[in-house]
């Protein structure tokens, strides 16, 4: 029946219409979904970072839209390649959009990128391009490659492909966009993102263009530096709508040779952690011999 004939319809016609109605969008009893929920247990993705999967509540859930945020050269794509690597390590196909560098430019930076993984990497030109050609391939990478995890860095570039001048609206409707992708097609987004400031603390409220990308999003996490010489970072979650899981930071020491990032110890944590409280000069902690 077309919107036309609907409009004619009687309120009677209307009523038996609904009632013979068998769509896949068709109104169910709660006994049905609880029956489904037992049948499917939510999935929990493994981050291999263990502190940062016990604050997610087990891990990533396979339709979960991430937000990787913070000031300007201070981690994200570091972390999101480390997170890349540990899923790809644990034989989950991940795909990297990787939309601010080359596919070169990304082997040649982080070499300990497995060859197992699907790196996709986009070029910067988006002619032609909107946000159904960025969903179909997507839904691409998990077809071919059975990708459970996807990341997009970054948002800069995804949100001129609607091609509005108003940016907000804009925002929202990219993120409500990759948010309905993720639960249509069964799949985890990872999203990086700028802050509005490129100094302090940033936090929910803080991530660039529009408050909608905090608002939708299923967790979010601050990516910051402590110290960049010794490569000490923080990630930081400022939201998370996990059932299970919890507030609060890991840290990570990057190795500038091997190009691998890893979680800081339990002893490290509580030694940065009590220097930030005592305001100790954290260039004094030096771990990078215990790597």
């Amino acid at each position: 029946m077309n919107n036309s004939t609907q409009k004619n319809e009687t309120s009677l016609e209307m009523q038996k219409r609904l009632l013979d109605y068998q769509g896949e969008d068709q109104i169910i009893e709660h006994e049905e979904l609880l029956r489904q929920a037992q049948a499917q247990p939510p999935i929990m993705i493994k981050t291999k970072f263990d502190r940062f999967d016990f604050l997610l509540g087990g891990g990533i859930e396979e339709t979960d839209l991430a937000i990787l945020t913070g000031n300007t050269n201070n981690g994200k794509t570091t972390f999101g390649i480390a997170l890349a690597v540990n899923l790809s390590e644990q034989g989950i196909e991940t795909c990297y959009f990787s939309f601010e560098m080359g596919n070169i430019q990304v082997v040649r930076r982080f070499p300990q990128f497995p060859q197992k993984t699907h790196l996709l990497c986009m070029p910067a030109q988006y002619t032609h391009k909107n946000l159904k050609w960025l969903e179909d391939r997507i839904v691409e990478a998990k077809i071919k490659f059975n990708a459970k995890v996807i990341f997009l860095d970054n948002l800069d570039f995804i949100v001129p492909l609607l091609f509005s001048s108003n940016l907000d609206i804009s925002t929202r409707f990219c993120i409500q966009t990759l948010k309905t992708i993720t639960i249509k097609h069964n799949i985890a987004l990872m999203l990086t993102a700028h802050t509005r400031k490129n100094s302090g603390d940033p936090d929910i409220m803080d991530i660039k263009d529009s408050k909608s990308i905090g608002d939708l999003s299923d967790w979010a996490a601050v990516v910051s530096l402590i110290d960049r010489e010794q490569g000490k970072g923080n990630v930081k979650l400022i939201k998370n709508r996990h059932e299970w899981g919890h507030m609060g930071s890991i840290f990570t020491l990057h190795d500038f040779q091997t190009r691998e990032t890893s979680e800081m110890n339990e002893e490290q944590s509580k030694a940065i952690e009590t220097a930030t409280k005592k305001e100790v000069n954290l260039k004094e902690l030096d771990f990078t011999k215990q790597l």
